[in-house]
């Protein structure tokens, strides 16, 4: 009895293992030497306006197929990202699905400023490409956005928000309430400011707040300008620009983190919009 028990267990575990091998077969179709080259399926893309680059995810045919070759393809207003994959061509793996994130720096050097459609292997995003500076003058509202212009800067933000300023200081924020959240951003100027360059700035946050190495920091281009952007764990996105010796803080929240999904969404929505059309006067050809 136990001789039958230990055949049909070898029969059972032999089966298996031709099903893995008859399932391992590659799924690429062109192959160069010893390496089949192929195409990932894509599943999703995200792009990022402000930094320029476009995350990718999806999926690998099995466990032996890796990421290859990256390529940009610009067509009039499409831009194509090419993924190649590689896998060695007689390789016998288990068919089991792989993802994959990879997150790609466009090049967008020389482009006009305008609306483009990113595809990633039949997966489209809109991309926005900003002018080097914002010419204020040129800036106009638009169906679902208002414009707010003083004697310093101008920017785009949401129809249904309020808005009050005085000569130092703007507080923008949604009249809906989100989750119990008012998404708002505060932009306060300072013409005399004891730091006067980033690398200052963020030695001083640093000295200010013990653990910003924990946050998220990154150095962007806002209208011509580098700017420092930083989330701090304490739901605040915090951002540093200096522009002809006067610094600029941005302070918008909720940022950060999934306690608020709803609030966080509309702040990025807004946040968006302010990045990409922040322009300053002093930059307006019209007003020399």
């Amino acid at each position: 009895m136990m001789r039958s028990i230990a055949r049909i267990e070898t029969t059972f575990l032999t089966g298996i293992t031709m099903l893995t091998l008859l399932l391992s077969v590659p799924i690429q179709a062109q192959s160069t030497g010893d390496v089949v080259i192929g195409e990932p399926y894509v599943t999703e893309i995200v792009v990022d306006d402000v930094a320029q680059t476009v995350i990718v995810r999806g999926e690998l045919g099995d466990s032996c197929t890796e990421l290859g070759t990256i390529q940009q393809v610009i067509e009039a207003s499409t831009i194509e990202i090419q993924i190649e994959t590689t896998r060695p061509a007689d390789a016998m793996c288990a068919m089991m699905l792989a993802t994959f994130e990879e997150t790609i720096s466009l090049d967008t050097e020389g482009l006009a400023a305008g609306a483009y459609t990113i595809i990633a292997h039949g997966v489209t995003a809109p991309l926005q490409i900003a002018d080097q500076a914002i010419i204020c003058s040129e800036l106009e509202a638009q169906d679902e956005q208002s414009l707010f212009t003083n004697d310093r800067i101008c920017f785009l933000y949401p129809q249904e928000y309020g808005i009050v300023s005085n000569d130092t200081l703007i507080l923008a924020s949604s009249t809906e309430v989100f989750e119990g959240q008012r998404v708002a951003l505060v932009i306060q100027s300072d013409p005399e400011p004891e730091n006067t360059t980033l690398e200052a700035i963020t030695e001083q946050l640093a000295a200010d707040f013990p653990g910003m190495e924990e946050w998220n920091t990154e150095r962007i281009q806002v209208s011509g300008e580098e700017a420092l952007v930083t989330d701090s764990i304490t739901g605040m996105r915090y951002l540093a620009l200096l522009h002809d010796g006067t610094l600029y803080t941005v302070i918008l929240q909720p940022s950060g983190g999934d306690r608020y999904p709803e609030a966080q969404q509309e702040a990025e929505r807004f946040w968006k919009s302010f990045i990409t059309t922040l322009g300053f006067i002093a930059d307006d050809p019209s007003e020399e």
